[in-house]
């Protein structure tokens, strides 16, 4: 069996079937855009030492505050979970990347400490606000800063 349509009929359907894919017909439109994220190296260093940072995904030319805390998200006025002494400002280029050297703290305790008792699990990223009185540390990266 064989469908039979005149040009206009066809140029729709291809022009629908494009629209889906591509996400604008589907109740929402898709934003071209990606997560941001951290990346350390190393990301297991000594406290007082260096880590290159990496960082993707952000806003094109954006100032960011970037801090070592040990939560990734926070009720502001119960819990401060990063260092403040240990931050560095950094602005994004036109691809909302950066690269920057950071030195290693050790964060805040957060929760008893597991494990060695020289070494602590660490996040570094961008400190935003997310709804009424919470923070979250966009882009994070995961380190391990170990300690005498």
């Amino acid at each position: 069996m064989r469908l039979r349509t005149d040009g206009r009929f066809g140029a729709a359907l291809v022009l629908a079937v494009s629209l889906v894919g591509a996400g604008v017909i589907s109740g929402r439109a898709v934003a071209a855009t990606t997560v941001p994220r951290v990346i350390a190296k190393p990301n297991a260093a000594m406290v007082n030492t260096k880590s290159e940072l990496s960082g993707s995904g952000f806003a094109a030319r954006a100032k960011l505050t970037i801090k070592e805390c040990s939560n990734t998200g926070w009720v502001v006025v119960a819990q401060r979970p990063c260092n403040s002494d240990n931050a560095i400002s950094v602005v994004t280029d036109a691809h909302g990347r950066f690269n920057r050297k950071f030195k290693v703290d050790v964060c805040p305790h957060s929760i008893p400490a597991s494990g060695p008792v020289n070494q602590r699990t660490c996040y570094i990223g961008n400190p935003q606000p997310r709804g009424v009185d919470t923070m979250a540390l966009v882009g994070a990266v995961r380190i391990t800063v170990t300690y005498p």
